[in-house]
């Protein structure tokens, strides 16, 4: 339950120690993700000013799965008044506009006193189609944006970088993305709204827009489509990524879809010695260092990890690594993961004395085509070893990376890594008409729970016809007719329920073309005779004004009982 407290802790050591983790900054930003201002244009001047573009500087959320990949929407500040950070499930919203929905709904609050998992998941259950969390400390790169106003609204210590959104534990139920916004931008933002509300009036810092403006953004997931994928998982032996022999069922249809296209590499948290001030040996109990010098250290993140220190959690990374390295074939490292999983040995267990490095060995005794002898000859090998995790080490120190995260096609992705995020992430990468079949799981299916079913109901396979997945009976069919037929005696009697359910079987809509044509016709041959007989009355007329009597009842062969010419026949009217 302690795990993200201290794995904030570890990131706050990383950004003091690591010199380019400060290098980030704001410049930086996230990279999966971007959030931009659509409107009003004189918000969009202001940001101009900060951002060299319509950009909205942000951290990604460390936890959700966002169900949408691009999202248009008007921002609500919705606890400007008593409970401005978003922690009270009784605040009020506005209702929703049912005529009003061709946008979605971003909710903004301010950071508070509860965490960002709860502030995502109220706002949710009360409508919001995003999350917008304006940070409560100023940024030093802010400082001459704010102007005189920086002493008012930046009394406290401000940060050289934006926070991460950590998660809690708690937030695979949240499905809407989550930023975190630097506190001037807030702001430009929340004067903005207020100034709408006002008729232009109001705000801090100056005049921003006038009456009736909305501020629209469009909060978008990138993922790069190259229809190909190559991704990376970076961990550490005490805090793996979730479920992960459901995530192997992934890489292993991904594989098989298209082995050619399809690349993915484990890497694990391994920092170098001169980042913790231990450079020259001086941190045994943090560090282990090679014959040629060079230390690599590490830190426990769990208070219940079975690591007894730093130095454990090293050694077991890199037993991870030449696992990788030694075998041949990956599935025997993920065969090997899932079973270090399944005995929980990144935790310490009631009842089991074993270490870190005795569980691990249990949990190889059950993979089979498991190689010890090579996996403790390239852990007792430094040059070996070293050269496995060098360029681990590198990337940590170049792209400031300390916490567990995924990389696909070069693109961080940060959110909740659960295997249906990740399989969503991977089949984004593939053009949607050649994508393989276990694509169906995670693009249909938003439900954890539900996606592991799918999968594990064999719907992932690249051969056979049975790719539909039946919630109701949790098995993988043909197609919906199929699953529905499950209910049913037959699959006859499903298409016969689906007839009844529209009205009408075929034989009835068939008599009811007939008929309908009949009316036509004989509704025609009626209005046919009118205008006949009208155009017979109306000659008639045209030729009594210019004809004598005598000679138009001549023509018209008669006269009626009155006196007066009989109407032409309808013959008559041929001729003429």
């Amino acid at each position: 339950m302690y795990t993200m407290r201290l794995t904030l802790a570890m990131a706050a050591v990383v950004a003091l120690l690591v010199p380019s983790a400060r290098a980030e900054l704001d410049a930086d930003g996230s990279s999966s993700t971007n959030l931009n201002l659509v409107g009003p244009n004189a918000l969009k001047q202001k940001l101009y000013q900060v951002n060299n573009d319509a950009s909205i500087f942000h951290r990604d959320a460390l936890f959700g799965t966002p169900s949408k990949q691009n999202i248009i929407g008007d921002i609500e500040y919705v606890t400007n008044t008593a409970d401005s950070d978003g922690c009270d499930e009784n605040y009020q919203v506005n209702a929703a506009n049912s005529n009003d929905r061709s946008v979605s709904r971003i909710f903004m609050v301010d950071r508070g006193t509860c965490t960002f998992t709860t502030k995502a998941r109220i706002a949710q259950s009360k409508g919001a189609n995003g999350l917008i969390v304006v940070n409560n400390n100023c940024l030093n790169s802010r400082r001459a944006n704010w102007g005189s106003q920086w002493a008012a609204n930046c009394d406290g210590p401000a940060d050289d970088a934006l926070p991460y959104m950590a998660y809690d534990n708690s937030g695979d139920d949240v499905t809407i993305p989550a930023f975190l916004i630097p506190k001037y931008d807030g702001q430009l933002i929340k004067d903005c709204l207020e100034q709408a509300a006002n008729g232009g009036s109001g705000g801090k810092l100056g005049s921003i827009c006038s009456s009736n403006n909305k501020v629209l953004v469009n909060m978008e997931l990138s993922v790069p489509a190259l229809n190909e994928v190559s991704w990376e998982m970076w961990q550490t032996a005490d805090n793996l990524v979730a479920q992960l022999s459901t995530v192997a069922i992934v890489d292993k249809a991904f594989k098989k879809f298209r082995s050619d296209k399809y690349e993915f590499r484990p890497r694990y948290l391994l920092f170098p010695d001169e980042s913790f001030g231990c450079d020259g040996g001086l941190c045994p109990d943090l560090c282990r260092t090679s014959s040629s010098g060079k230390g690599y250290c590490s830190l426990p993140v769990n208070m219940r990890s079975r690591a007894q220190n730093g130095a454990d959690l090293v050694r077991e990374n890199i037993r991870q690594k030449c696992i990788w390295d030694v075998h041949a074939d990956s599935s025997i490292w993920w065969s090997f993961m899932s079973s270090f999983e399944a005995l929980g040995c990144s935790l310490e267990a009631s009842g089991s004395a074993d270490s870190l490095e005795a569980c691990s060995k249990r949990a190889a005794k059950s993979v089979s085509g498991f190689d010890e002898s090579k996996v403790q000859s390239c852990q007792t090998t430094d040059s070996h070893w070293e050269s496995l995790v060098q360029e681990d080490t590198k990337r940590i120190r170049d792209e400031s990376i300390f916490t567990t995260q995924l990389a696909v096609n070069g693109v961080r992705e940060d959110f909740s890594h659960t295997p249906r995020f990740i399989t969503w992430l991977l089949c984004e990468s593939f053009d949607p008409s050649n994508r393989p079949k276990i694509c169906a799981c995670a693009i249909d299916v938003v439900d954890s729970d539900t996606f592991r079913h799918c999968i594990t109901a064999k719907c992932a396979t690249e051969s056979g016809d049975n790719t539909y997945f039946c919630v109701e009976t949790n098995e993988c069919v043909k197609d919906a007719i199929e699953c529905r037929s499950r209910t049913h005696d037959t699959v006859e009697e499903v298409k016969k329920t689906a007839e009844e359910k529209s009205g009408m079987s075929g034989a009835k809509i068939f008599f009811i073309v007939i008929f309908v044509t009949g009316s036509v016709g004989a509704a025609a041959f009626v209005y046919q005779k009118r205008q006949r007989r009208q155009m017979q009355e109306e000659v008639r007329d045209i030729l009594s004004e210019y004809m004598p009597l005598e000679e138009l009842n001549s023509f018209s062969g008669g006269h009626n009982s009155n006196g007066f010419s009989r109407a032409p026949t309808d013959d008559t009217v041929g001729v003429i």
